[in-house]
């Protein structure tokens, strides 16, 4: 359970009230057929519970026979009426809007509800039934019964009708509205229709993507985006209304769930993979970027992070063909020979066969690794939802300003002075008077990670006393200690984990590291270019909540020990024989999956890349110019993206300084 204490965000509505984004439905699984059953003792119990956990939004309806089981556990709660906002919706007795108003309140046990909904406009047989409805919920408004009041299900036509003869708008219309129900989008008639009225769009059923609609074609991608941000499927859905703006009604029995339901007010989402370890607005040079990009239509939000953008052919998030649309692996899967090689296809199959992003880090992401092949094959197996491929993941990452990294660990003999010096690690240690080897290292490492909280915090509290002398050549612990700390907690393990025995990089734009499959990493801040090969398994232990961790014992036996010190991580660059100028170096990592160059140009410099025999993913960090190939003349700016068939010559002149990266496979 999440044990969250959050306040749901809130929606403006056009007539000035504010509306919780997340509501406790009692309706679907609450539904009583018979209003003459008697109190359902479990739903008074169930609402009670959401009131506890914050759910101060509750949503209920004459038809679902619910409205006096909410108004005992509102009485029973004894929650602040100004602290409620409670929604209920009339079509039992749509004939007699005052009278139904009326039993609503005394069933609720209020003297009026925040929200009035006309249920459903199928009730009518005309237009004028419809305006004459709502005359009559304009009066409810009027005496004080209802703060707004809106409608349901109702589509353009009945918007329409209604709005002819209202004197108030509907302050918002709910809907069933999830990814397979969307309305035509919007720039689709309805929600164009109440965007151009300032309707709010309310959603009911918002999971039924990951409840009801499975299998579906987005199962992929409701599983990657959970394991990303470190939440359920469920969650997933709700941030994904709460992000447009829908107010999203759901609903459980069960505490632990709309407990973990709240989580959904604490990350954002965008189709740009927005993560929490994003840096804000256009301090995101990822943003920055894809808001340059032709027809992505992505606007940047200063008030959101950014953390990523994807350049490759992985379908959880493709890049696609800029007049097209379509989706870059379905055009390299109709076009394998000419776009990756008979060569390439022999070697890695018909895919590209690596994955290249831009990173902006403002905070330490997950301590993590990622398996090697035999293991991810494994790990597949036994859990594709989570383990979404069978590849291996080794990395690079390059520097393109100050670039922070935890990465591998640090030579057996620096970790060794560390546990000898400071006093309060000896809790860690296996045995006193220890020699520092691999297998030591490895159930140091599974100690720090298996201790309870209140070990972790005492640690971290006693090892900030201790004098910065003491840490000798690393004391620069002294000062991350607390940036860690701040960032996610004492109770992180990944803090003594990371400070203690791995290689702590601070590098500048142009320096890059190789992390291999199984090397434990965790980048810190900074803008990178980062590419891997084509694959998304990862395993975390430290920067996120214990609950969200993956497997201690798997982590730890995974663990390899290349590279053993900080030179071993660096990978430096060279001169590439691609290049007919002399204006590009090549980043050539210790794997088959890819290299990568770099095209550096100052103003009306030219530069030639020869021919690659495989495909490849170029893109401009900086400046603009013109881009040749297969004889056609393209411009080249910030953001602008191309992939480039086998075989295919390229040739730039820089029109300003001009800085291109360009991955490749052969």
């Amino acid at each position: 359970m999440a044990n969250l204490n959050v306040q749901i965000p809130t929606l403006k509505l056009n007539d000035g009230t504010s509306i919780p984004l997340i509501g406790y439905g009692t309706g679907t699984a609450w539904y009583k057929s018979d209003s003459g059953s008697g109190i359902d003792r479990k739903l008074v119990d169930a609402t009670k519970t959401a009131l506890k956990l914050g759910y101060y939004h509750l949503d209920a309806a004459e038809v679902y026979n619910t409205e006096a089981e909410v108004g005992i556990a509102i009485k029973e709660s004894k929650v602040p009426r100004e602290k409620l906002f409670v929604t209920t919706k009339v079509i039992t007795n749509i004939q007699d809007v005052p009278n139904a108003i009326n039993q609503s309140l005394e069933k609720l046990q209020l003297d009026y509800v925040d929200l009035y909904l006309v249920h459903s406009p199928f009730f009518a047989s005309s237009d004028a039934d419809l305006q004459s409805t709502w005359a009559a919920m304009e009066k409810v408004k009027a005496d004080g019964k209802a703060k707004s009041i809106g409608v349901s299900n109702y589509l353009v036509p009945h918007l329409e009708a209604t709005m002819k003869t209202a004197s108030v708008i509907p302050s918002i219309n709910q809907i069933e509205y999830h990814p397979y129900l969307q309305h035509g989008g919007p720039d689709g008639p309805l929600l164009s229709y109440m965007k151009e009225h300032n309707i709010a769009n309310s959603a009911y059923a918002p999971l039924t993507a990951v409840t009801k609609a499975k299998p579906g074609p987005l199962d992929e991608l409701y599983a990657h985006l959970a394991k990303k941000y470190y939440v359920s499927e469920g969650e997933i859905a709700l941030r994904w209304c709460i992000d447009q703006n829908v107010v999203a009604i759901t609903t459980s029995g069960k505490e632990e769930r709309l407990s973990d339901y709240l989580r959904a007010t604490t990350f954002t989402m965008t189709p740009k993979e927005n993560y929490p370890w994003g840096k804000k607005g256009h301090e995101s040079l990822a943003a920055s970027l894809c808001a340059k990009t032709p027809n992505t239509g992505f606007e940047i939000d200063e008030s959101k992070e950014y953390a990523e953008m994807w350049m490759g052919d992985y379908p959880v998030l493709p890049a696609k063909g800029l007049k097209s649309g379509e989706e870059l692996h379905k055009i390299v899967d109709d076009n394998k020979e000419q776009l990756l090689g008979k060569t390439c296809i022999d070697k890695f199959g018909g895919v590209v066969p690596f994955l290249p992003k831009i990173l902006s880090i403002s905070k330490a992401l997950p301590l993590q690794i990622h398996p090697n092949k035999e293991l991810a094959a494994q790990l597949h197996k036994q859990d594709p939802e989570k383990f979404t491929d069978p590849n291996h993941k080794p990395e690079i990452a390059i520097a393109l300003g100050p670039f922070e990294v935890f990465a591998g660990f640090k030579d057996n003999n620096d970790i060794q002075a560390l546990f000898s010096a400071l006093s309060p690690l000896e809790r860690f240690l296996p045995r006193k008077d220890v020699n520092f080897d691999h297998e030591v290292l490895k159930q140091v490492c599974y100690k720090i990670f298996t201790a309870s909280d209140e070990e972790i915090r005492t640690t971290q509290v006693e090892l900030a006393k201790i004098p910065k002398e003491k840490y000798g050549k690393q004391a620069y612990i002294v000062d991350l200690l607390p940036r860690l700390q701040e960032q996610y907690s004492k109770e992180d393990p990944g803090n003594l984990v990371a400070l203690l025995t791995m290689n702590f990089l601070s590098l500048t734009a142009g320096e890059a590291i190789y992390v291999p499959a199984d090397a434990p990493h965790a980048y810190l801040s900074g803008n990178i270019v980062e590419c891997m090969a084509r694959s998304n398994n990862v395993l975390n232990t430290g920067f996120c909540p214990r609950a969200d961790a993956d497997s201690i014992e798997l982590f730890t036996s995974a663990l390899t020990f290349s590279p053993h010190n900080a030179e071993e991580v660096k990978l430096g660059t060279s001169k590439t024989e691609k290049s007919m100028h002399g204006k590009t170096s090549v980043y050539a990592p210790p794997m088959s999956e890819f290299n990568m160059l770099k095209t550096s140009l100052q103003d009306g410099e030219k530069e030639t890349i020869r021919a690659i025999g495989g495909p490849s993913v170029l893109f401009a960090t900086r400046g603009s110019g013109k881009l040749v190939a297969d004889g056609d003349t393209h411009d080249i700016k910030e953001g602008y993206i191309f992939f480039v068939g086998q075989g295919v010559e390229v040739s730039y002149e820089a029109t300003s300084g001009l800085d291109v990266y360009q991955a490749y496979a052969e």
